[in-house]
């Protein structure tokens, strides 16, 4: 058996060597050759190569850099790892995880057994406990509602995941996958497999993630599912829109036809409903706009961006 690891790295060379290590501790007990991919995001020289050859490793057979032209951001990279990957070495699962430590190399052994069961299942990691602050924690929460309002789906894993070969083959060809590993796999209806895990605490340095990034991989997650989305908001705000016509018609006709509105009222009630009105035009031509500048990111294919983005790959010395 065959297992690929895609691991993303944005300088964090000091913790790929400690993790690294944690890795090939925890797959001492399975069974199986495996390849580990660390994919070079930084747009910089991958450091810590020397340090990373030298790892005394037991399990696994081979460490390579697949060295990227330009920062892409962490989700093209894991995209762009995966398809490279599976095209030079076609692996039975293939196990995408952070190169910080945070997504936890304890639960590796748990992960594989039960990607060997459930064959054509994705794997994916569900923490069950978030060490955050309350504000992301708030974010968070209403984050997964709006996601389940405007999509159908529900979202609560990351990228820490065991993908079957067979899932694999299918997810590389979809263009959605430079935007987000999660929601293109929800997106595809895959079967999937939640498994409770513990986070693991940084190996080195401080998170870089901003409170606009985590808005924007939120955005990005949703219009993953952009057609859905669109027509979700159409619908909500047309329904709305209407209902509005239809009140400021009865104001009106309250206003000219009807003796028993107090002096002032139809004025003060036709003006926030027109407003209302205005605003609902302007949500459905931001989904409009937001949709039609989504769809000229399909163009660019993880094919393509693979062939165009890959600088070279860099292997390390075999153990």
């Amino acid at each position: 058996m065959n297992i690929s690891f895609i691991l993303p790295v944005f300088d964090d060379w000091d913790a790929v060597v400690f993790l690294l290590k944690k890795i090939d501790d925890n797959l001492l007990k399975v069974k199986a050759n495996f390849h580990i991919y660390l994919v070079n995001d930084s747009a910089s020289e991958a450091k810590n190569i020397e340090k990373i050859g030298q790892i005394k490793r037991t399990k696994i057979s081979s460490i390579e850099i697949i060295n990227l032209k330009k920062n892409l951001g962490h989700q093209s990279a894991i995209a762009i790892g995966l398809a490279k990957a599976h095209e030079i070495n076609p692996s039975d699962f293939y196990i995408i995880m952070d190169s910080d430590g945070e997504d936890n190399p304890a639960h590796l052994e748990e992960l594989i057994q039960l990607a060997s069961e459930k064959k054509t299942h994705a794997i994916v990691a569900q923490r069950k406990t978030r060490k955050a602050g309350p504000i992301f924690k708030i974010c968070y929460f209403f984050f997964r509602i709006i996601f389940s309002l405007f999509t159908g789906r529900k979202i609560d894993f990351g990228n820490y995941m065991i993908l079957p070969k067979t899932i694999v083959s299918k997810i590389i060809l979809e263009s959605e996958l430079l935007q987000s590993l999660p929601a293109t796999l929800l997106l595809l209806k895959s079967p999937i497999f939640r498994l409770p895990t513990k986070r693991a605490e940084r190996l080195s340095g401080d998170s870089r993630m901003s409170f606009t990034s985590l808005v924007k991989l939120g955005i990005t997650h949703i219009l993953v599912f952009g057609d859905t989305v669109f027509t979700r908001v159409f619908i909500l705000s047309s329904s709305v829109f209407f209902l509005t016509c239809v009140l400021i018609v009865y104001g009106v006709f309250i206003k000219f036809f009807s003796n028993s509105a107090p002096p002032g009222w139809a004025s003060s009630f036709i003006a926030p409903l027109s407003l209302v009105s205005i605003n609902l035009l302007i949500l459905s031509l931001m989904a409009v706009f937001l949709r039609k500048g989504h769809r000229t990111t399909e163009g660019a294919s993880v094919e393509k961006a693979t062939r165009e983005f890959i600088k070279d790959i860099t292997p390390t010395s075999q153990k």
